[in-house]
């Protein structure tokens, strides 16, 4: 003898025949219940109904033999034109799915809890849709005022002792052709009205310390970033590159996209790309300029090139360094008695203002004015012409403490040093 469940008692047989359900083949079909608030329990028959239960209580559990599959109808027709819910095992792999026949349409399956009273649809969970998007994890319902997250993806605790613990991860097989496209990740929500508050589409964080946020304005914000290759930009989201940062070696930063010169711009003022000042470091016609620009209402600015501290400015050509402005400011070459200043007959400086004396050290050529220089004369001067002589001596007074050689002009008389005898030349 079986042993009864808790709560079951045995009760004395009486015959039910009239409270026993058959179809119109005479196959036993179900047990009519004879109790006034009671409800029929029917079960598969000859007829080939399936079993259905208006009410069904197991106080263990529902239990459904290996093979068997449970359906969950949405249609009166249950074998042509129906929507049926089903639950069932398939190559050792259990399924819930949702399917149609017919002129049954396909259905979306929500898995998920109700925040309502009973019997109304889930408010958070899963959506399982015929459409794009084909799943959807989160709130479900009406619009919500609640705090997310709504979805959470790889929730626990991860202590590996070695390896990677990859938590998340989209890993589809692309094996696409012609002008195929593809999105691993989509993020596009629709903004009706925003709060006040932050707008992002993405965040990551640390502990709860965020490390880095895309806005909805596509404003990417990272306490690092590291890329490999080159930094590529746009003049519109979308449209071709044209200005690219790339690592030429290791501490080397180059803007460059192929043989396109480029420019580097460092603003002073910025209105708009008409009106602005900034210090430009450009090529152009493969000359290389380094300048301040305005434009615009800009106003045009000096530039400085300079050090800071005692320490000197060089200048190169073709890679030997040929002219210093020492940290004293004198403009010196760096190779004595090897650089000029201007050129034979073109390229000449016009005028020079000197504050001191001019010294030419003997035996390294002369002076020349109005001719070209001789090592054999100190001082070469240019024949005298109508329009002009040879020396004019302004007139003024006698030297305090003359030497031998000077000469002087006092307005009237023309004198020289001679022996430590001062001579007056009398001209007649």
């Amino acid at each position: 003898m079986s042993t009864l469940n808790a709560g079951e008692t045995l009760q004395p047989f009486k015959p039910l025949r009239n409270n026993l359900i058959f179809d119109s083949s005479g196959n036993l079909v179900g047990i009519q219940n004879d109790r006034a608030n009671g409800n029929d329990f029917r079960i598969g028959g000859g007829s080939g109904v399936d079993g259905t239960f208006a009410t069904l209580v197991a106080t263990t559990a529902l239990k459904i033999n290996s093979g068997g599959t449970f359906d969950l109808y949405n249609t009166a027709d249950q074998t042509t034109n129906y929507e049926v819910l089903r639950a069932n095992w398939a190559a050792n792999q259990a399924q819930i799915f949702v399917r149609q026949a017919g002129t049954g349409v396909q259905r979306a399956l929500a898995i998920g809890i109700s925040t309502g009273t009973a019997g109304t649809a889930p408010a958070v969970g899963m959506l399982v849709s015929g459409s794009t998007p084909y799943v959807g994890i989160g709130w479900l319902g009406a619009a919500s005022s609640l705090s997310g997250p709504f979805a959470g993806i790889a929730l626990g605790s991860y202590n590996a002792s070695s390896g990677t613990q990859t938590i998340t991860s989209a890993s589809p097989t692309i094996n696409q052709s012609g002008t195929a496209s593809y999105t691993v990740l989509d993020v596009n929500p629709t903004e009706s009205a925003t709060g006040s508050g932050s707008k992002l589409l993405q965040r990551w964080a640390v502990g709860g310390v965020a490390v880095a946020t895309i806005t909805n304005a596509g404003f990417l914000s990272a306490n690092n970033l590291y890329a490999s290759g080159s930094f590529n930009l746009s003049g519109s989201f979308g449209s071709a590159q044209d200005v690219t940062l790339t690592r030429d070696a290791a501490d080397t930063l180059a803007l460059r996209r192929d043989a396109n010169a480029q420019t580097f711009r460092v603003y002073n003022t910025y209105t708009d790309a008409s009106n602005g000042e900034y210090l430009q470091a450009a090529w152009s016609g493969n000359v290389a300029y380094i300048r301040t620009v305005a434009q615009g209402t800009g106003v045009s600015r000096s530039l400085v090139i300079g050090t800071f501290g005692a320490t000197s400015v060089y200048f190169q050509t073709n890679t030997v360094t040929k002219w210093e402005v020492s940290s004293s400011g004198h403009f010196l070459t760096i190779a004595d008695n090897t650089y000029d200043i201007g050129a034979s007959g073109a390229n000449r400086p016009r005028n020079l203002y000197l504050g001191g004396a001019v010294n030419v050290p003997a035996g390294n050529g002369g002076v020349a004015i109005g001719v070209t220089a001789s090592s054999s004369t100190m001082l070469a001067i240019a024949a005298s012409a109508t329009s002009r002589s040879h020396l004019n001596l302004t007139g003024g007074v006698a030297p305090t403490a003359p030497n031998n050689g000077d000469i002087w002009f006092d307005g009237t008389n023309l004198f020289m040093r001679i022996g430590g005898v001062t001579k007056t030349f009398t001209i007649v």
